[in-house]
């Protein structure tokens, strides 16, 4: 993003965002699809455990790795109306010694072939394989890997969504300036909630966070063009 010139409110988010990522780095941990465009799109974050997939502790087995039902249906809706899918996991397996990044890629790639037999897909899979107790900057509940993806997919974090099982998805998705849906098919069911993490939607499944995904981004488009209709633009 070039600097040069005014800087209005508009533009200072995705500034804040471009120059705190550029010290962050990039991580080894991030499988992105060629395929992605680069236009400046909603997107919906997905958290994997417990939201796509069942939750198997540490799952470190191909054959474990299961998607739950609707999962495919409710991913093809959101690829259907253009927005960018992306998974954020953390899987702290990987520093604790119980799997290696080569399973974990297999892991992936049966989960994008369970989606591809529905016509779903994701477009990129972004991955914390640290230790809880190392105290990184890319583990959730921390917004990093959603502010990364911004960076490196053309995201708008306003237009987006975060879908997960669990307050830390809640928390993530909110800090990094989406809206967020809590799903209630992880081992809780959805009783991670938290008073001062409430999110903006409650679902029983992830094809049901798409709907309603789908029914808001409508409604916000069609409320953003009456908002433009006879007001002059404001010079901040």
């Amino acid at each position: 993003m070039p600097l040069s010139g005014s800087i209005d409110k508009k533009n200072l988010k995705e500034v804040c965002l471009w120059l705190f990522l550029d010290v962050l780095g990039q991580s080894n941990y991030i499988q992105v699809s060629p395929e992605v465009n680069r236009g400046w799109e909603g997107a919906v974050f997905i958290d994997r455990d417990g939201t796509i997939a069942k939750d198997v502790p540490y799952c470190c087995r191909v054959e474990d790795f299961e998607i739950l039902p609707t999962v495919p249906q409710g991913i093809r809706l959101l690829n259907e109306q253009g927005f960018k899918v992306v998974v954020i996991t953390n899987q702290s397996g990987i520093a604790r010694g119980y799997f290696t990044e080569e399973t974990l890629s297999l892991i992936h790639q049966k989960m994008k072939d369970e989606l591809d037999k529905y016509g779903a897909w994701v477009d990129a899979i972004y991955v914390c394989p640290h230790h809880p107790d190392e105290g990184c900057e890319c583990r959730k509940p921390k917004p990093t890997l959603l502010l990364r993806a911004a960076k490196q997919m053309g995201i708008a974090l306003e237009l987006s969504y975060m879908v997960g099982d669990d307050a830390r998805d809640v928390e993530a998705g909110r800090t990094a300036g989406c809206k967020t849906i809590l799903v209630t098919t992880g081992p809780g069911q959805g009783n991670s909630r938290r008073q001062d993490k409430t999110p903006d939607y409650v679902a029983d499944s992830l094809n049901e966070a798409a709907e309603w995904i789908i029914k808001d981004a409508k409604s916000r488009t069609a409320g953003a063009r009456e908002g433009k209709q006879g007001v002059e633009p404001y010079d901040y």
